[in-house]
């Protein structure tokens, strides 16, 4: 079911943003459609260019620099059929719930009005914080699809939530939200 369906993918910072070249591949090999923009956080953990090679798009991770053409920040939600962010930093989780739209990503977000799915990811301890909790919370309650983040071994040398949910199966979730619209 994901075939033919536009996904705009929201990249922020965290390690776990190689993972995403993986989704990427993913779903271009089931025949999604992607627009992908980057905050500036992720674009030092992976260069935009393998995300355009692997997503085969552009990437879009400023909002003065090139692109005036249109306005993206508003163009880019409305095509798509879905807005994925993956994965979540703590960073734009926060932006997201108070609506704060300093860069690319944020912008776009608080200007989509299609279903936003999100998979966070970041330091146990930071996920635990009762800021972070709540924010998930009332993202939540607003109807934002959360694919809650794995246990295991963190970057950062520590065992515990946080780890991004694989590629693999973000993409079957994103088959079962497309075929149920959940």
């Amino acid at each position: 079911m994901i075939k033919g369906k536009n996904i705009l993918l929201g990249v922020s910072g965290g390690i776990a943003a190689y993972k995403v070249l993986e989704l990427c591949s993913s779903l271009k090999k089931e025949g999604a459609n992607l627009k992908i923009i980057m905050t500036k956080g992720a674009c030092e953990f992976v260069s935009p260019l393998s995300f355009e090679t692997m997503g085969k798009c552009i990437v879009y991770s400023d909002m003065f620099e090139g692109h005036h053409d249109r306005v993206y920040h508003i163009d880019l939600p409305k095509w798509a059929d879905v807005f994925l962010v993956a994965p979540l930093s703590a960073n734009t989780l926060a932006k997201m719930t108070y609506g704060i739209a300093d860069n690319m990503l944020s912008a776009s977000l608080l200007a989509c009005d299609k279903d936003i799915i999100v998979a966070p990811t970041m330091n146990t301890n930071m996920l635990n914080n009762k800021a972070t909790q709540e924010n998930l919370k009332k993202i939540k309650e607003r109807g934002i699809h959360i694919i809650n983040p794995n246990s295991g071994l963190l970057a950062c040398d520590t065992r515990g939530d946080g780890r991004m949910e694989e590629p693999v199966n973000i993409v079957k979730y994103l088959d079962y939200y497309f075929t149920k619209k959940i």
